[in-house]
């Protein structure tokens, strides 16, 4: 790009500088033709006025020497010394010898001699009349006469020659005007309609490379959930509550779904396109994922104090995944810049439905320009490198943008010994009453190819009290649901064979069913899920599903619909 703005700028200066240089030339030829024509129109005046100075030389001559009357006299002086001045500026005039006619008149004919002599005889007071009467003065006047016809046309050559000659340069300022248009303007515009026509097809290029990326990670993640999905389900359903090795193990694994899931949560942030996931599920088990990965590392453990976490309610509804992700995010920014201590305190304020978390380090604090920095510019927020940091800087703007997602806030003040983050979450607390269920409550039909998840979700949904059915692909799905009445069905939407949003097509159509269906997925393809709930989805669940969210959607599209059916 830079040797093609050289390289019109180089065109462009030629280009301009022949046409200053044409406009320039015709404009000091015309300036010097008119000019000229001034000059002509003085010499060809004087030269007329020369006639009529010789009769009034005549005329005062014949009345001085009838009587000597003073005035007479000094009118006769003044004349003969304009018209000697006259003839001399006409002898010297360059129109004058320019016309080898006039100069022929002036000189071979004699009349330079006549008009000196005609001059001397009106200064004597004894020159004879005859000079001034009769035919020498006719002879005289004809010889002025003469030179004022022939400077005449020779004026009148010149503005012919002017008016052939500007139309000539008009043409070859338009001719110039042309040859810039086809030698320079014309491959210009070509080649800039090349390069656009490049950057056009790069920025296809550059959207397909986008899609493939979104692909990519929308198949990733779904790989990635998978067995994520077993171990939390597996951990979740388990009935052997009170072993430390299971509740480490369900807290790193719904740590590493965090991770997962804050991949994602940053693309999405970036394109505008955030959404938060409010599910109910235990908050004691939030918080045990957020401290497993620090608990289980030694030097970490031993610097880490907690406090608050046994006050905590059961059962809460929020966006527990992006808390894990927003309090895990200030305590490795505490970690990463301090050596000392760093605690964390959870406090939950039941009349404002507000959890609080505090963590606070020891390390230098942070400038409150970078904390505003931060706060106004969230995920693009330019950071420098982690050694540059001082005190819980790293990603703050990430955790800005999530609290403020979610309706919650977060605060960073520097204390005289080190730095205190505060973040408040908004969490709604459920009755733990309301998860346990009373009896069987029917037949759910499951729609999955991943035997993984075909057991968890058998679980899950036997644990809330329903019996299960499961098939590998849609095609299976809509026979058992012409042979049998389902409660509900959870339908997977990459299958085998048929796929969930064709299969729900055809419950929806054909069939005429109006069984309510869950979407469960791990994908993020969020056209594809939108499509399904257009074609006759009621709710999606995004993998992994913990028992506390299954069963809250089953109680309000299943149970309650079903005691006041």
């Amino acid at each position: 790009m830079q040797r093609l703005t050289k390289h019109l700028q180089k065109r462009y200066f030629w280009a301009a500088s022949v046409l200053v240089v044409v406009i320039l030339s015709s404009t000091f030829y015309v300036m010097k033709s008119i000019n000229m024509q001034r000059n002509d129109a003085k010499v060809i005046n004087i030269a007329g006025m020369q006639r009529m100075l010789s009769q009034k030389i005549a005329l005062h001559k014949l009345a001085v020497n009838d009587r000597a009357v003073s005035f007479e006299q000094q009118q006769l002086a003044r004349a003969t010394m304009r018209f000697y001045n006259n003839h001399e500026f006409l002898l010297g005039s360059e129109l004058v010898q320019q016309s080898p006619q006039v100069l022929a008149l002036y000189h071979q004919q004699g009349l330079d001699g006549r008009v000196r002599q005609y001059v001397q005889l009106a200064s004597r007071s004894d020159a004879p009349l005859s000079a001034f009467q009769g035919q020498k003065l006719l002879s005289l006047l004809q010889d002025l006469d003469a030179v004022v016809t022939v400077l005449e046309s020779k004026s009148k050559q010149k503005i012919e020659h002017l008016q052939l000659v500007i139309p000539l340069l008009t043409l070859a300022a338009i001719a110039t005007i042309l040859c810039e248009w086809w030698l320079i303007f014309n491959p210009l515009t070509r080649r800039v309609s090349a390069i656009l026509y490049r950057l056009r097809y790069q920025r296809r290029q550059a959207a397909h490379a986008h899609r493939v990326k979104s692909d990519f990670l929308a198949n990733m993640s779904h790989e990635l959930m998978t067995p994520i999905t077993g171990i939390i389900g597996l951990l979740d359903s388990h009935t052997a509550a009170g072993r430390e090795e299971q509740q480490t193990a369900l807290g790193c694994a719904r740590h590493l779904q965090a991770l997962v899931q804050e991949m994602l949560e940053l693309q999405k942030l970036k394109s505008g396109a955030f959404t938060t996931l409010v599910t109910e599920q235990s908050l004691k088990q939030t918080v045990r994922a957020i401290l497993a990965p620090w608990q289980l590392k030694s030097e970490t453990l031993q610097r880490l104090s907690v406090e608050g976490e046994d006050s905590l309610p059961v059962q809460a509804q929020t966006d527990h995944l992006h808390l894990i992700q927003a309090v895990n995010q200030l305590l490795s920014n505490a970690f990463i810049h301090t050596r000392a201590a760093v605690h964390v305190q959870f406090e939950y304020h039941e009349p404002s439905g507000l959890l609080s978390v505090v963590v606070k380090d020891n390390g230098d604090g942070i400038a409150t320009a970078d904390i505003e920095a931060a706060r106004q510019h969230a995920v693009y927020y330019n950071t420098e490198q982690v050694q540059h940091f001082q005190g819980v800087k790293l990603g703050l703007s990430l955790v800005y943008a999530l609290a403020q997602e979610v309706g919650g806030s977060l605060t960073i003040r520097s204390t005289t010994t080190g730095t205190e983050a505060k973040l408040t979450w908004p969490v709604l607390t459920i009755d733990k009453a309301r998860l346990e269920p009373s009896s069987q409550h029917g037949d759910i039909l499951i729609v999955e190819d991943n035997p993984i998840n075909q057991l968890v979700l058998a679980k899950q949904a036997q644990q809330i009290g329903f019996n299960t059915t499961i098939v590998d692909d849609g095609e299976q799905a809509l026979n058992k649901l012409l042979e049998h009445h389902y409660q509900c069905v959870l339908m997977d939407l990459n299958m085998p064979n048929k796929d969930g949003i064709s299969t729900i097509i055809e419950i929806r159509e054909r069939l005429a069913l109006s069984v309510p269906i869950f979407l469960v997925t791990a994908s993020q393809d969020e056209h594809r899920i939108a499509q399904s709930i257009t074609v006759g989805a009621n709710a999606v669940l995004n993998k992994p599903v913990n028992t506390q969210q299954l069963s809250a959607l089953l109680k309000k599209h299943v149970i309650e619909r079903a005691a006041f059916s």
